[in-house]
């Protein structure tokens, strides 16, 4: 019995349980989202907003990755109102909030109050997810437009009449594709699929019109969008395809970005979870349950094949698949509670069960919460990137305190209250945030040196962020410690080969070694040491604090 059709107690009961989920679901992805530091791949869009024309824009996959229609976003912010963390932020966040939303209406209808309470509650907290609707990267759309194309298919495949059903599912995947073009694979099941209904199932074969005219609009929408770009992007697929060597090695460690539990989840229990809960879904809804198989598999044997450039990182494969997840989650649940029905021979009366559901997920999110892993705290300015999602308590880790600069954790508690201010810029590697947790003050960073993008932020007036220190914004500080790190190379090698020690970290971490190579190291910071002189204005006068690795200047309610 679905959710939509129980009643009474066990009727309200689900309805204020998901209602708190939803919640505590957009809680989690709003809170603190403008204050996070610019970080990783979100760069690459900043980069081509910042340096390019609206033209150039519109016609280019960057070699870097950028998103064209967030791109486009941004530099709309940049020429108007001014560029902020949040606004840049707003086309992932709002997409994640009504994912979270949508999906719970979604699970009111199809499965058990059980299944729903669970599948939501893991899709609201899964702390991927949360991360994914806090970067400002084309993932968390990808994931709303691919969903939405997919329920207005199975709601045509329900309704049958209903041709209105496939001019949402065609549009949603016109969309889907311009925001990232290597969702290609599902999107194409997607439009074949009611083909395939019209072909070999009685009942559609008089709905050709249908089809044929969703898969014109489909086709119409992608040239006008995608035309312009294209041969961009051939070029750019020539370059970086068969670059990649992802293996069974790669899904094992990405699979387990999605629950972020700390144990080893032996590979065999996802595709056992997901066969059982593809056979409980597949007896109430055949048709859509094969459809979500074949797009699973289609998807994993063209990255396999066409093997795109880092895709043997697990992070970067699982954001490859992140379009599928929110089904994923559906089925092992449904998996999970077919195999307990049958190994718990007595019944259990529905009331139970479901307190014993928001039981199972008041813990996955306290477990999480408690573990830092959705970084909504005011004194931990990283984003939740995955490749952190097993990170140790750094603290307690003997081998990576002997390579934390003595400053931090001998002379910072001593020194006046202030904001601290790291330089040089850091997108690559959390490890400013990583010192956060032995001094916990406000962290901010600016630029030095002639490294990658070191000065981007210093060439357009409208630039606002507030995470970054530039000689061009016009802001007033608070006594503040500004840290230059003169080795930063040496410090993240360091921290790399630490962090690899621990099985989870390695697991996660260990084949990003071109991210530490010399020659990217050079290309990112220049080459040698970062020299405190050649930092800006705002670094002047005698350092209270020097050794090997950082100097220390003070600054006192000045613009830098």
């Amino acid at each position: 019995m679905t959710l939509a059709k129980t009643h009474g107690f066990t009727r309200w009961f689900a309805i204020v349980g998901l209602f708190f989920i939803a919640v505590i679901g957009l809680i989690l992805r709003f809170w603190c989202a403008g204050d996070m530091f610019i970080f990783a791949d979100e760069i690459h869009s900043l980069e081509c907003c910042i340096t390019r024309s609206f033209s150039w824009i519109i016609t280019h996959f960057s070699e870097s990755d950028a998103c064209i229609p967030l791109t486009l976003y941004n530099k709309a912010l940049l020429e108007t109102v001014g560029l902020t963390e949040l606004g840049m932020r707003l086309p992932s966040l709002i997409p994640g909030a009504m994912l979270v939303t949508g999906t719970i209406f979604v699970l009111w209808r199809i499965v058990s109050p059980v299944e729903a309470v669970l599948s939501a509650g893991i899709i609201a907290f899964s702390p991927y997810l949360v991360y994914i609707a806090r970067e400002a990267r084309p993932y968390s759309m990808v994931v709303l437009l691919f969903n939405g194309a997919l329920m207005a298919l199975f709601l045509w495949i329900g309704s049958r009449k209903r041709g209105f059903y496939l001019v949402v599912s065609a549009v949603c995947s016109s969309l889907c594709l311009y925001f990232h073009p290597v969702f290609a694979p599902s999107l194409a099941v997607i439009m074949a699929c009611p083909l395939c209904l019209i072909l070999f199932k009685d009942g559609y074969r008089d709905l050709w019109k249908q089809w044929l005219f969703s898969a014109l609009l489909f086709l119409g929408l992608t040239v006008v969008l995608l035309g312009p770009s294209m041969s961009s992007f051939l070029e750019g697929l020539g370059q970086k395809g068969g670059a990649g060597t992802a293996d069974l090695h790669t899904m094992k460690h990405g699979l387990l970005l999605i629950l972020g539990l700390p144990g080893m989840i032996p590979f065999w229990i996802w595709p056992a979870l997901g066969c059982a809960g593809a056979l409980s879904l597949g007896r109430r809804y055949p048709w859509e349950t094969a459809c979500c198989l074949v797009i699973l598999l289609f998807q994993t044997a063209v990255l396999f094949w066409i093997q795109p450039q880092l895709l043997e990182i697990p992070w970067v494969w699982l954001r490859y698949m992140v379009h599928l997840i929110p089904v994923f989650i559906v089925a092992i649940v449904c998996g999970l509670t077919g195999i307990l029905k049958r190994i718990i021979v007595f019944s259990i009366p529905g009331r139970f069960s479901l307190a014993g559901a928001f039981t199972v997920v008041a813990f996955f999110l306290i477990y999480h919460q408690v573990s830092l892993h959705y970084r909504v705290d005011t004194h931990n300015r990283f984003n939740a990137h995955p490749m952190t999602s097993f990170l140790p308590d750094v603290q307690k880790m003997s081998e990576f305190k002997m390579i934390v600069p003595s400053f931090y954790t001998n002379v910072l508690d001593k020194l006046p209250p202030g904001d601290i201010v790291e330089i040089p810029l850091l997108f690559t590697f959390p490890l400013y945030g990583m010192y956060q947790n032995f001094h916990s003050r406000n962290v901010l960073t600016a630029p030095a040196g002639k490294g990658f993008d070191q000065d981007l932020f210093t060439k357009h007036p409208g630039v606002r962020f507030k995470t970054i220190v530039c000689s061009n914004m016009n802001k007033t500080v608070e006594p503040r410690y500004l840290i230059v790190h003169k080795k930063i190379k040496e410090e993240l090698v360091g921290a790399y080969n630490v962090l690899r020690k621990n099985p989870l970290m390695e697991g996660q971490i260990g084949r990003m070694n071109s991210l530490f190579d010399d020659y990217l190291l050079d290309v990112l910071f220049g080459r040698g040491d970062i020299i405190p002189g050649l930092c800006g204005s705002q670094v002047k006068g005698v350092p209270i604090y020097e050794d090997l690795y950082v100097a220390v200047y003070q600054v006192n309610g000045v613009k830098p």
